[in-house]
Order: structure tokens, then sequence, then C-alpha cells
């Protein structure tokens, strides 16, 4: 059954009765009664950090859990000035369908910054909001891409397949285009909703590189345009490593090399 929204009458209700948010983050999840108190408590935590004075909404987008999800994440304290939506979208059983419904709720509250993460991260601190949401909030950025520390053996089919077709075939050095952390804005959610894939495929699985592909097929803004051209990427800010953000890590290894004489430290942030 095609459904012209995945949002359900009382979540629009419930919407329209928040009326407009700064910042949306939405969670798409499914049976993920294990992690998802701990990734809703980092976004909280985040968010309260952060952007205290900025009204935001968090957004749990279900797929019809038959765990404990949605009484979960009903329950977890949030810090103050924060809204809570829950619901089951309507739709193609999905993670696209989820992230539909997020774009949806991103729209109409006219948010200036909408950022997804994945239900079933066990790593994700609350630096993880900075990282993700600065870049657009600020109006620098439209589409923002996470960038992921592993081991060398880890990820193998993004590093080895995917990135590297979607640089030779596109040009953008995106290291992570299906890393399912992202964050975007509001005209690039209304992008996404107006194309006709939500009876497809993309509704079920996809969603990620769909996103990732169509934002630098739509030529998104960039901030600092020239500079990002000559590095070749859309500036994919987050870092993140068990424990250890990676930007320490990679000025660790950096100064390690200088002093070694290996190789010139790259400055944070330059590239990928």
């Amino acid at each position: 059954m095609n459904y012209s929204t995945a949002l359900r009458p009382q979540t629009i209700k419930r919407l329209e009765d928040i009326g407009k948010a700064d910042i949306l983050v939405g969670i798409p999840c499914y049976n993920n009664e294990r992690t998802i108190q701990h990734v809703v408590e980092m976004v909280t935590d985040g968010l309260n950090q952060y952007y205290r004075d900025a009204h935001s909404v968090i957004f749990i987008s279900d797929g019809g859990s038959t765990d404990d999800t949605r009484a979960i994440s009903k329950v977890v304290e949030l810090r103050p000035w924060q809204e809570r939506v829950v619901q089951i979208y309507r739709g193609i059983s999905g993670k696209g369908s989820a992230f539909r419904a997020v774009f949806e709720a991103a729209v109409m509250l006219d948010v200036k910054a909408c950022m997804v993460v994945d239900s079933d991260l066990r790593s994700i601190s609350p630096e993880w909001v900075r990282l993700l949401i600065d870049p657009v909030l600020n109006g620098d950025y439209e589409f923002v891409a996470p960038v992921y520390t592993r081991h060398k053996y880890d990820g193998t089919i993004t590093n080895n397949i995917v990135y590297n077709l979607t640089r030779a075939i596109y040009g953008k050095r995106i290291r992570q285009p299906i890393g399912g952390d992202f964050t975007f804005s509001k005209e690039l959610a209304r992008f996404y909703l107006e194309k006709p894939v939500w009876s497809t495929d993309i509704a079920k699985f996809g969603i990620d590189i769909w996103m990732t592909i169509n934002a630098i097929a739509r030529d998104v803004r960039t901030g600092d345009r020239d500079a990002l051209q000559s590095h070749g990427t859309l500036r994919a800010l987050l870092e993140k490593h068990r424990g250890e953000p990676r930007g320490t890590a990679l000025r660790r290894r950096n100064t390690e090399r200088a002093r070694s004489g290996e190789h010139q430290p790259r400055p944070p942030g330059a590239g990928i």
C-alpha cells in the first residue's frame, strides 16, 4: 500500500503542537531495546552540552518493534527544553521509510539542522552531536557525512569498493558514503522527499548511499567551496574511535611521523 506520508495522524498533531524547532535528531530503530537508551542519553546530553539555547526535538522513528524499544525510548529522561516524539512510521518496512518520516518532521518543524544516528551505536558520545550538527547549523554546509577510524580490515566493502566507486564516478572523496550517521539541511530533506522512491527498495534499504549520492548530484552547498574542491570532499567531520576522538589519534600519529621525518602533518579537517 502506498502512503502519501510516513507520519501518523497523531504524530502530525504532535509536530503541529511543537510548531517550530532549531534542531531535529532522528533515530530510526527496530528491536533495539539493548542499545536505544544509550543512544538517546548521548544525544540528549550532547544537545544540552552544546545547544542548550536551541529548541531541539528527538524523533524516534520505529519500524514496529516487538520488544521494548519504544517503551524504553519514551522513559529516558531528557534534558530541559528538549521535546520527544515516538512513532511507528507508515509505509514499507525498512530504514528508508524510517528516514522518510524524519525528513517530513524536519520540514514540518522548519529546522535549521537535522541529524540522524543509528539506534544500535555503542561508541556514540555527546561530542558526536557537535561534530555532526555544527557545520549545518552554522549555515556552512547542507550535508555532513561521517569519518570513522577503524582497523584496516574493518569496513572492507566501504573502503575497497563503495568509496572508490563513488570517488571515481563523482570525483568526491567521501570516506563513508554509507555511514548511517548524517546531518543535513531542511532544504535537502525536502529535496529527498520529492523523489518518487518511497514505494521502491530505497524504502527498505540503501537509503544511506542514496542520500549521499543525491546530495552530490544536487551539488549542495559545502561551505568554503574552493577549499573543499581542492581536497575533493564534502568535508566529512564526524570523528570517532572507541572512546578516543579520531582527531586526537590523528594528531598524535602525525606528530610522531613528523618527528621521525616520515611526513609533514596535515591540519585537522584539511582533508580525508
